[in-house]
């Protein structure tokens, strides 16, 4: 057992409550400089915003054009069309 500590339970009891007491003083004050420090600091900056993507050009000179993927006119208006519009009926 610990020489430096009394040995009867009043005056143990006695330093405990001293001691909670203590560490609750040790707490605020932490607490306190934290604040403290906080307030000192700068206020943290919001993330650069990221770039927009690249707006697409219009439909015209600076457009690429679209590829016709082997398809002539006639069939290419129909989605998977064989016959010409002239076997449509109109």
């Amino acid at each position: 057992m610990d020489d430096d500590l009394p040995p009867d339970l009043p005056r143990l009891r006695t330093l405990e409550t001293r001691a909670a007491t203590y560490l609750t003083r040790i707490r605020a004050r932490i607490a306190a400089v934290e604040r403290q420090q906080q307030a000192q600091q700068p206020p943290p900056q919001a993330p650069a915003p990221t770039a927009a993507p690249p707006a697409r050009p219009a439909a015209g000179q600076g457009r690429a054009r679209t590829p016709d993927w082997g398809l002539a006119p006639e069939r290419a208006s129909g989605w998977l069309c064989t016959e010409s519009p002239k076997a449509w009926g109109g």
